[in-house]
């Protein structure tokens, strides 16, 4: 087994830490035994803990849960390579509907997890708020887990944080978030420690997405350090057949399956892919770029090396692939470059200057700032100077720098454009040239060819919903209701898997199709790929019936005006809602029911969750 079965429940006004089972209290509460979903672990399990212990969805710092997969942890332990995924589970302070917020997920690729789980427990499920900024200290070296609590200067930048706390405290396994997680901006994030062979960290990976930097600020947490020890470990038992599997998972994750992220990264891949489909976004989005576009060649990473910029491999864990590509500025200035980062911070506001964008990067995370949200607002306020014949706007470069600032502390300017690219247009207007959905800036990827951002669960976000690049390699399928009725429906299956079970995202064209193998091999559950499945699913409609509950419906699952281009109309994107909608079992507002739950085998939650129909 690679699973313990309990959960640390953290009580902040208490100051207390208790040992407790997940197994138990969602046998007694759901009146049934542990299922395929729950055991997977990650985003699935963590819904369970707001659908039961959520008191209300009008304060997103009640309630906040930190779950493994049952697949995160080392390879020492006998498990694949890629496995060192970590969900934070919570309400999302962009994802608002009048008073109450809407759920959703943020999560790193660093020791965390498997730390996490050294301490013999499964997840952490943190409730209430401490008196002033702490460090959470865990230490389960001893027989129990203790729980100290140190006061922490909420202004220290994440990277002098994560520094403090392994030099005062010997903690090296840590999630910080910055500044700007106590001066409520809504995009904050959480930055985990990257112990690395031969160094004491590499750079830090970000939890970004959604706003949970916020919500731990919103509770005073500055730090969680966690220090277990091997012994605690849910170690499986493998023979040699099991053992040949997963050399074999590993021969496969080396292959050709991730030579995309492998050889380029995400930056080089992702470039090298959507420049020749002229489908690159940049200015807000207001462009697609393609490879005749001279500007693009200073953040192209096939042009940069033939003009001598090196770059460096680096591992979240023991990693064949390898997707993060480092690379040191002009003036010293280091940071690995993601294609996401790289797209929303340079080229969606119009700099295509790779050291600037390298500061730009670097600047944002030692503030504790989403650098994708951060890089979607700027551009957004960029258009809209240029609308009103005012300055900065694109390809300002001094203000760019100044403007990550100015909303890390809400100054000026900041102070608006810190509540997000939503809060900002409804305050500023244009509203129009929003990228939004559900309140979260967009991804890297064009709204034209995926109408799954409407419907993904954390908003504007591709891996929340596996579909975002689909269409772009099938322009004959753009307009086609019942192949998107079926995308969609495979997409958000595929990823809550992705979400749930601790592994890589660049990993699932591996893994997923070894599920069933790996679940028997590590938990002891017989199952098949249909099980697998229909497990995907349940965590997408579960964490649509917590949204049901929080006010959301079919007015929600929308899209920006520029995802309106290429021939797609609102009256198409309406009808794929009512077929959609009707395939899943919502009723013709989008809302989840009892009659959705009972279709999809969680009857049990309903009188939790108090649906109609």
């Amino acid at each position: 087994m690679t699973i313990c079965g309990t959960f640390l429940e953290l009580d902040l006004e208490k100051e207390q830490v208790e040992l407790k089972s997940w197994e138990e209290l969602f046998e007694e509460q759901l009146g049934r035994k542990k299922s395929v979903r729950e055991l997977m672990g990650g985003f699935g399990r963590g819904l369970n803990y707001f659908a039961l212990l959520q008191n209300s969805y009008d304060d997103f710092a009640e309630l906040c849960a930190i779950c493994t997969g049952f697949l995160t942890g080392h390879p020492h332990f006998g498990l694949p390579m890629t496995c060192c995924k970590t969900a934070v589970v919570f309400l999302s302070p962009v994802k608002r509907k009048g008073e109450r917020y809407g759920i959703s997920f943020a999560n790193a690729g660093t020791n965390f997890g498997s730390e996490v789980k050294e301490l013999g427990v499964d997840d952490i499920v943190i409730v209430g708020k401490a008196k002033q900024p702490v460090a959470i200290l865990l230490d389960g070296t001893g027989e129990t887990v203790a729980m100290e609590l140190r006061e922490f200067d909420p202004e220290a930048q994440v990277f002098d944080t994560l520094e403090r706390i392994a030099a005062d405290y010997t903690y090296e396994t840590v999630c910080a978030v910055g500044p700007a997680a106590f001066k409520g901006v809504k995009f904050a994030s959480a930055h985990f420690s990257t112990p690395l062979p031969g160094k004491k960290f590499g750079l830090p990976r970000a939890a970004a997405r959604g706003g949970v930097g916020l919500v731990l600020g919103a509770k005073n947490i500055k730090v969680i350090g966690v220090k277990g020890v091997d012994e605690k470990f849910p170690k499986p038992r493998l023979g040699e057949e099991e053992k040949r599997l997963v050399v074999e998972l590993n021969r496969g994750l080396a292959g050709a399956a991730t030579e995309k992220y492998r050889c380029g990264g995400t930056w080089g891949g992702n470039f090298d892919f959507l420049l020749p489909a002229k489908s690159l976004p940049a200015y807000n989005h207001g462009k697609l770029l393609g490879e005749e576009a001279e500007e693009v060649n200073g953040l192209w990473r096939m042009k940069c090396e033939e003009n001598g910029l090196k770059v460096e491999d680096e591992a979240c864990s023991p990693c064949p692939i390898k997707c993060v590509k480092s690379v040191e500025a002009s003036d010293g200035t280091l940071w690995r470059l993601d294609y996401e980062p790289v797209a929303l911070m340079g080229c969606d506001t119009g700099i295509f200057d790779l050291d600037v964008v390298l500061k730009a990067l670097r600047l944002a995370n030692a503030y504790g700032l989403d650098v994708v949200s951060t890089g979607s607002v700027i551009a957004w306020y960029f258009e809209h100077n240029l609308r009103q014949g005012e300055s900065p706007t694109f390809g300002d470069q001094h203000a760019l720098l100044d403007l990550i600032k100015k909303i890390a502390v809400r100054e000026g300017i900041g102070d608006v454009l810190a509540e997000g690219v939503k809060g900002a247009s409804e305050k500023l207007g244009d509203v129009d040239i929003a990228m939004q959905v559900k309140g979260l800036e967009t991804a890297g990827y064009p709204a034209w060819s995926n109408p799954g951002y409407a419907f993904a669960v954390r908003g504007m976000c591709h891996t929340s919903m596996e579909t975002y690049n689909v269409a772009i390699g099938r322009p004959d399928k753009v307009h086609e209701l019942e192949w998107w009725v079926a995308t969609l429906k495979k997409g958000a299956s595929d990823a809550m898997l992705v979400q749930s079970g601790g592994f890589c995202h660049f990993a699932r064209k591996v893994i997923l199709p070894a599920l069933p193998a790996l679940l028997e091999l590590y938990t002891g559950v017989k199952t098949d790929k249909d099980e697998i499945d229909r497990s995907g699913l349940q965590t997408y409609i579960l964490a649509r019936a917590i949204d049901t509950v929080a006010g959301f419906d079919r007015t929600d699952d929308a899209l920006p005006e520029r995802a309106f281009r290429c021939g797609t109309t609102r009256e198409w994107f309406e009808l794929l809602k009512d077929r959609l909608y009707a395939e899943l079992g919502f009723d013709t507002t989008g809302r989840v029911t009892t009659g959705t739950l009972k279709k999809h085998g969680l009857a049990e939650f309903a009188r939790f969750l108090r649906l109609c129909g």
